[in-house]
């Protein structure tokens, strides 16, 4: 009697299993619908974790990959508020929204859904990591417009590699998000040239870490600023940092080589009577430079040749580096002609933030004695 009743079992049990799998594939093949209509009915304070564990299960997982890769029913979502804002606060939800072009390219539409994104902190992280979901954001004006007028929106962009990345890769976005950190209207900024025309706008820029970061932090931005003169006079007018005077041998001063009387320190004395001097080595290559406390991006260079006793180098290059044995990044390449006079120059080359910089000869004139009385740098 046992055996036929655990044969019974056996053979309701299979028609279980069989059923079940007619079940997933009608769930399969209705995913989409099934899970646009779940959506569609949640309406409570837990809607962003109903969803969140809804969405474990495959079937529906797919289904919503399928609803965010279709206009009409992701469209039939946004109409919803109570829906909005749970795919809004889900992070399952959101992770597959940010990585899907064509729901990117539907939200970033629509001001509105932008605006209701940009208060909430999950779709802004899940935005903020994602590849795709930056790149349509730092292609649209309207909404950087939007994401760089919110404080707690900017932070959250600076955190995160990835989208200060893209920023970065795009004038416009990269004008917004400087405008916003720097305290201005991101509407008035077209770009980052818009920015740098304006004295008053740069100079709040200049003040701002997070608006420098993003500069230093792409070369085409870097130059976008090193090509305006009005851009590189509000940087002077913002306390750069610079080498202070040095009066006696320093750690911090880096060379090549010295004469006995005339050590590296002497380029950074502010005195044009004092000299660094190094003799006896190759016509090429000497130089004298400074370790600073912590990376900074060099944006212009003063420097004034040695005095008449002894013989002027007539080309130099200003170099970074992260480390003195290090590989050095040429910032601006400068024929001087043997002249002796103070030169100012603005660097040619954004080669980002460096803590060693750099002055290094490349020509010189005879008897292989080099030297710079005054030398510079102004950084940010």
């Amino acid at each position: 009697m046992g055996a036929i009743e655990i044969a019974g079992i056996g053979k309701l049990d299979g028609k279980v299993s069989t059923l079940q799998t007619q079940m997933d594939d009608l769930r399969s093949g209705q995913a989409k619908n099934i899970v646009r209509n779940f959506i569609l009915g949640l309406d409570g304070e837990k809607d962003a974790s109903l969803l969140d564990d809804y969405l474990q299960d495959s079937i529906y997982s797919r289904g919503w990959r399928a609803v965010l890769s279709s206009p009409d029913d992701l469209g039939m979502i946004f109409q919803v508020g109570v829906a909005t804002k749970a795919v809004f606060s889900s992070p399952v939800a959101m992770g597959d929204f940010a990585d899907n072009k064509k729901a990117m390219d539907l939200w970033v539409a629509d001001s509105g859904l932008v605006e209701r994104a940009s208060d909430v902190t999950v779709a802004v992280e899940a935005i903020s990591s994602s590849d795709v979901a930056m790149g349509v954001l730092a292609s649209d004006s309207t909404a950087m417009n939007t994401f760089a007028s919110n404080p707690s929106v900017l932070d959250l962009l600076e955190a995160s590699p990835v989208a200060t990345a893209a920023i970065a890769s795009s004038k416009m976005a990269a004008g917004k998000y400087i405008a916003g950190q720097s305290g201005l209207d991101p509407t008035s900024y077209s770009d980052l040239s818009a920015i740098t025309k304006d004295s008053s706008a740069m100079e709040a820029a200049s003040n701002s870490q997070e608006a420098m970061d993003m500069v230093a932090s792409n070369s085409g931005l870097m130059e976008a600023v090193l090509s305006s003169s009005a851009a590189v006079t509000a940087l002077d007018n913002t306390s750069p940092i610079k080498v202070p005077e040095i009066t006696e041998d320093d750690p911090r001063v880096i060379f090549s080589g010295q004469h006995s009387s005339n050590h590296a320190f002497r380029a950074f004395d502010r005195n044009a009577s004092n000299t660094w001097a190094q003799r006896g080595l190759a016509t090429n290559g000497a130089w004298v430079g400074w370790e600073f406390d912590n990376p900074v991006w060099c944006y212009k260079v003063e420097f004034r040749n040695t005095n008449v006793n002894l013989d002027n180098p007539d080309g130099v290059v200003i170099e970074g580096a992260d480390s003195v044995d290090g590989e050095w990044e040429e910032a601006a390449a400068i024929t001087l002609g043997s002249s002796s006079s103070l030169f100012s120059r603005t660097m040619e080359t954004g080669v980002g933030r460096k803590k060693f910089w750099r002055l290094r000869t490349t020509r010189g004139t005879v008897n292989e004695q080099y030297g710079f009385s005054i030398l510079q740098f102004y950084c940010k």
